[in-house]
């Protein structure tokens, strides 16, 4: 499963002690000034001084004599404050009282009981809910409690439509309450290795003073990939969250996902509750490419009379089948561009040629869209310039392909265009981008001044060769004149280049005539690199990009965007996914998993009722649709001992997925067999949580 969400009760199943009082509500309120309680009023009943904020005494389907109904006003409550107003004194060990609906309409009641020691502020301890039943039910919490001045309410918190109360019991004298727990907030947490310092919160409950040790005591994660800044915490009851301080390291190797445990021990004044976080750190370095090959091309491969592209050029392209092809002399039969690019490599690439009613122009052909083009002025003859063209490959960064034909006057000529061309890539696309120059340099030697000036920008280290090891491209074979030169950004993907089952580690001059003859690659034929007035050899090199990662429609966490969306949460999700937006105790990516709602404080996952009778004890829990729930059991642990958890034996018992279509319940039953927690509690309290999953 994914992730978990768990809603934790508890209650006490033996060693019930006798009620110090009940209140039976059945003298009603003995102050003459009460009338309808429309607002909080105080009175004096037989126990002590109780408080009322529309909560009426009434006869009315009365346990017996009369009980306490409550209003429909949202926040209805009965509070009990002691018999001097201040609180119970002498400490608290339980306390119960029966409910039930007024008319059991099948609207659900909610309600808490909240506890408030030294007018501290209110505390939910346990909550409860009803809704259609008829006979009253038994509530009881045990809280432990050894302190004075403690005040206790019980208040609805969602659809208050008449609930009753009725044969209230406390046990006084709290006894020895176990110590507070301390537990890291969540078991898991996922970070980038670029994230630099983190902090991962611990929580003492309920607040107190206390403190715990920290360290490391597991993990895949290397020593040197990060330090631990915290090695205890220290809490108090006004500050009872504290953060461990963990700093990673980001190193620049490419590594697997790695994981780091830190461990809680050594508490001081709290018992250790979840004592174990797991950090799954991330690497953010590249992976070597392997995804989508980039062929391209750089080709000046007219013939005929009128040195245009036609059949041996054309199936000279088809045979090489390039993604990319820098084109010079870009001339067809009937000038008819589109329809040439349509039939040559298929009617989904793109094309475009230099502005100008050039005679022999330069142009670029795609099977990725174009999504700008032009041209830079070449300084240094009339009949054409360089042209250029951006092509949106895939991946996030864009392909800049320019395309040239060099004079073949003298070298000074070329120098001249090659510091002009420079020049104007520098002024105009950005070096972290992908950059190719594709053209007919008409170059005699590898390490000329022109070569040489190009070199600033572009990459020469893979000559490209044929089968016989000849880099020259010329029609004689004996000079370099065409040339495919990326920038080091995508020279960084260059990788071999295959064709008919033959590798060219550094690329291919593409010469027909050195195939043998049963494997020229189709359609080209034999003698077309030899075709009249042929002008050079075409020129391939193979590019590897970068995997694109799937779209990323979720948080670290598994919370889906469109999810949060729904609830109006557009933006920063990671962030949002970590906040209680409606207040209700629960993180957002909590109510994801259980299938609540996150801007709704009455949705929240929620044990309804825990109920010992007899030998069993009952535990009804809220179910969504699609989700599961499974339940744990722990004992009451020694001093400064955690709780240590337990599924029920058999999952047929102790697990539950939720199939209906809307909002239900399930009842799990601890009937203390050999199917559920193998025996009777061996102490005074057993611990009982649900978790909530995604199945």
């Amino acid at each position: 499963m994914r992730g978990c969400l768990i809603s934790i009760a508890w209650i006490c199943v033996s060693g019930f002690a006798q009620a110090d009082f009940t209140e039976d509500f059945n003298g009603g309120w003995n102050d003459p000034s009460y009338s309808s309680g429309d607002n909080p009023s105080t009175f004096n009943a037989t126990t002590g001084i109780w408080e009322n904020n529309n909560a009426l005494i009434s006869d009315d389907k009365a346990r017996s004599g009369d009980y306490v109904r409550f209003n429909s006003a949202t926040g209805s409550y009965l509070e009990y404050k002691g018999l001097d107003g201040n609180g119970h004194d002498g400490g608290i060990d339980s306390i119960s009282f029966y409910y039930r609906h007024w008319d059991g309409d099948g609207k659900t009641i909610d309600f808490s009981l909240e506890y408030n020691i030294d007018n501290a502020g209110w505390t939910t301890a346990a909550t409860g809910s009803t809704s259609t039943e008829t006979t009253y039910q038994l509530f009881t919490h045990n809280l432990g409690f050894a302190d004075d001045n403690i005040r206790l309410r019980i208040i609805t918190t969602a659809a208050p439509e008449r609930l009753l109360i009725d044969d209230f019991s406390l046990t006084s004298g709290g006894g020895n309450p176990p110590p507070p727990g301390i537990s890291f907030q969540s078991s898991t947490s996922t970070a980038s290795e670029g994230d630099g310092t983190l902090t991962i919160p611990v929580t003492i409950t309920p607040p107190a003073a206390g403190s715990v040790s920290v360290s490391v005591t597991g993990g895949s994660v290397a020593a040197n990939d990060y330090s631990l800044n915290t090695s205890s915490l220290n809490f108090t009851t006004a500050n009872p969250t504290q953060n461990i301080s963990l700093t990673l390291t980001d190193d620049s190797v490419v590594e697997a996902n790695e994981t780091l445990i830190l461990t809680l021990s050594s508490p001081v004044g709290a018992n250790l509750g979840d004592v174990e976080h797991t950090l799954t750190i991330t690497d953010n370095d590249a992976a070597p490419p392997s995804g989508e090959t980039l062929v391209i091309v750089s080709a000046n491969t007219t013939s005929g009379n009128f040195q245009q592209y036609e059949g041996p050029g054309d199936r000279i392209f088809q045979a090489l089948d390039p993604d990319i092809v820098g084109i010079q002399e870009f001339n067809v039969p009937g000038d008819d561009l589109r329809g040439w690019v349509d039939v040559t490599f298929g009617p989904e690439f793109h094309f475009s040629i230099e502005p100008g009613d050039e005679q022999i122009p330069n142009g670029v052909i795609s099977r990725y869209p174009i999504t700008a083009s032009g041209e830079f002025i070449d300084p240094e003859v009339s009949n054409r310039d360089f042209a250029w063209a951006t092509i949106d490959i895939p991946g996030d960064i864009d392909l800049h392909v320019i395309s040239v034909h060099f004079l073949t006057s003298n070298s000074s000529d070329r120098s001249a265009q090659a510091a002009n061309l420079i020049n104007n890539i520098n002024t105009t696309f950005p070096s972290t981008d992908y950059i190719v120059l594709c053209g007919d340099f008409n170059t005699t030697s590898r390490s000329s001044n022109e070569v040489n000036t190009l070199k600033q920008v572009f990459s020469d280290t893979h000559v490209p060769v044929d089968q016989n090891n000849n880099s020259d491209t010329n029609a004689n074979r004996n000079n370099p004149y065409d040339w495919v030169m990326p920038n080091t950004t995508l020279d960084a993907l260059h990788t071999t280049y295959t064709l008919n089952g033959v590798d060219f580690p550094d690329g291919l001059v593409f010469d027909t005539r050195v195939w043998p003859s049963n494997n020229v690659p189709s359609p080209a034929l034999a003698n077309d690199s030899g075709a009249s007035q042929m002008q050079h050899m075409a020129i391939i090199k193979a590019f590897t990009l970068p995997d694109i990662p799937p779209p990323v429609t979720e948080t670290s966490r598994g919370t889906p965007y469109a999810w949060l969306q729904s609830f109006g949460i557009t933006s920063d999700f990671e962030n949002a996914e970590e906040l209680d937006h409606d207040g209700d105790g629960y993180f957002t990516w909590e109510e994801y998993l259980s299938n609540t709602s996150p801007v709704d404080p009455v949705s929240r996952f929620r044990i309804l009722s825990i109920q010992p009778s007899g030998g069993t004890v009952a535990i009804v829990c809220e179910t969504q649709p699609g989700r599961h729930y499974e339940i744990e059991f722990a004992e009451a642990p020694a001093p400064g001992q955690p709780l240590s958890w337990l599924p029920f034996a058999s999952a047929a018992a102790g697990e539950f997925t939720e199939t209906a279509g809307n909002t239900s319940s399930h009842g799990f039953s601890d009937d203390f067999s050999s199917s559920t927690s193998g025996g009777e509690p061996t102490g005074a309290s057993r611990f009982y949580r649900v978790r909530v999953s995604l199945p």
